[in-house]
This record gives structure tokens, sequence and C-alpha cells, in this order.
């Protein structure tokens, strides 16, 4: 407490000006906080109030120290950190590359921890909140399905186009040799619902059709092609408009990821939703034509 003070000060009281308080802080000369000779000069109080030279109560070394010291969670820590040079690589692939090493130098001391934060742990944070919000979304949108066809089938079949458009996007972000940020999971995420949408406006055109026409092959290829033009048309006006902002040179760092994600991943599943849809659909026909079948069969037994 005595070199605290000395050092740092005491507030001794409080001198009231105008509508201010200021504090009047004692404590040594700056010339003096900088002196190693204060130490010897600098007496003590004793528990028997007596005043005692320091020098008389600890020995001094001088050696070289931390400016300033961390804590995480109540324990010492310091921290590397470096800027990454994105044209050579990633702060994943310098994370994958520093791991080995630091397990090795743990196993050596048995109280030593280490920790990979910055843009690790911020991407880490952003899967655990995309996670999240992508097992929400689903399950809300399996809920609307469900009462829109009255059906469970069916939105089954209309989300089966959600993970052809998350392989568009991983496949086009390791074509261009892009990491996936956090904004190319935002337009992941985003590109649910626009792929639901065309599938859903397939389905939909595909019911009308088989119960005017009859639930037949011929039926559901004429209801597929018919929808044909309309989907690829969307889906082309979309790509056009997002391309420019994905590959514009010196565009916005924060845009680029997520333009990419929503573009190639809507094309991709685009192109196979037009062929896989309508698979999954005869497939789920013919169960309803069998399961009628059945029915009819027992009612005439």
């Amino acid at each position: 407490m005595e070199l605290r003070t000395a050092l740092e000060g005491l507030a001794a009281t409080t001198i009231k000006k105008s509508d201010e308080d200021i504090d009047v802080i004692v404590r040594l000369q700056e010339k003096e906080q900088t002196s190693i000779d204060v130490l010897n000069e600098l007496k003590i109080t004793n528990s028997q109030g007596l005043q005692i030279p320091l020098n008389r109560m600890a020995s001094f070394e001088e050696r070289d120290g931390s400016f300033i010291i961390r804590r995480y969670k109540g324990q010492r820590a310091f921290s590397i950190s470096g800027e990454v040079d994105r044209l050579k690589t990633t702060s994943v692939a310098v994370n994958q590359k520093l791991k080995p090493y630091l397990d090795n130098i743990v196993k050596k001391y048995d109280e030593l921890s280490y920790q990979l934060s910055g843009e690790n742990k911020d991407t880490e944070d952003s899967l655990e909140s995309f996670k999240k919000a992508l097992v929400a979304s689903m399950f809300i949108i399996f809920i609307i399905l469900v009462i829109q066809f009255s059906s469970l089938a069916q939105p089954v079949i209309i989300m089966t186009a959600i993970p052809f458009g998350f392989i568009g996007v991983v496949g086009s972000f390791l074509i261009f040799g892009l990491p996936i940020s956090f904004m190319a999971l935002m337009g992941m995420l985003g590109l649910v619902g626009v792929v639901i949408n065309d599938s859903i406006v397939l389905v939909t055109f595909i019911n009308r059709y088989t119960e005017e026409n009859g639930m037949t092959l011929d039926s559901l290829v004429v209801a597929s092609l018919s929808r044909f033009r309309p989907v690829i048309l969307t889906t082309f006006t979309t790509v056009v408009g997002l391309l420019p902002v994905a590959h514009m040179p010196g565009g916005d760092p924060f845009l680029k990821p997520m333009a990419t994600s929503f573009a190639y991943g809507l094309l991709f599943s685009t192109t196979i939703t037009l062929i896989f849809v309508p698979t999954c659909y005869f497939i789920y026909m013919n169960l309803v034509l069998k399961k009628k079948a059945k029915d009819t069969v027992m009612i005439r037994e």
C-alpha cells in the first residue's frame, strides 16, 4: 500500500469547485517515480507505527519484466497476434500448421495451455450460430410447407433441393480458392429460401396438372417441362444480377462472399432441382398409386 500510494497516488481529500468535485492526489513527483534511489529512501510504517526504510525490509534486484500482465479466465496469459496475407494463405491454414507445434510445447509443461482465438474463434462462433439458425429455419419452413400442401411427403421432396445448393456453394469456393467466411454462410442461409421457392413452383404445378390429367408419367413430364422456362429465367436473372457484385474488381469485400455463395449455389441447385425433384415426385406418385390400388382391393374383398 505504501508503494502504491507513493507511485500511483492516493486521494487525500476532495475540493469542490463550482459544480465539480476535484480529487487531491498525493504521490511522489514524476522525477522521483522513475528513480531507483527512491526505493532506498522511501520509509514504510510497520505494525508498531514506526517509520523504517524500505531497504531494511526488502532487497532489490533489477531485471526485465512484463510491461503489462494479462489474465484469461483467472490465469496468467500472453497473446501472439499477426495479420494474414490473404493472397498467400488463410487464417484456417495458419492455425492448422500451428496446432501440432503448440501441442508439442504444451506436452512439455503440465500447467501450460493454449487457445486459438482471433479470426479462428470468430469463425467457430459463426459456425455455431449458423448451425442453430439453419436448423431453426429448416424446421419453420417444413412446418409451413406441411400446412400448405397438407402432406408430409411433398415438403420432403421440396426440401431435397437444399443440399444441392450447399454443394454448389462449396464447389464454387473451392474453384475460386476462397475461404468460406461468415458472410458466405449468411448467403447460404438466404439461399435456402430461394431454392425452396423454385421447388414449390414446380411441385405446385405438378400437383395441379396431375389432378386434372391423372397421375401418370406423361403428366409428370409435361408438367415439369412446362415449368422449365419460368424456373430457368428466374434463376438466370438472379444469378446475372449477382455475378457483377461477386466478381467486380475492387468491390465490397463483405458483399463478395455472400453474392458468390448465393449466385453459384442457386445456379447449381436449380439445375439439379429440375431433374431431381420430378424424380422424387415420380417415386412419391408410384407409392400413392400402390396405396390406392391396395385400398381398392381391400374394399372389394
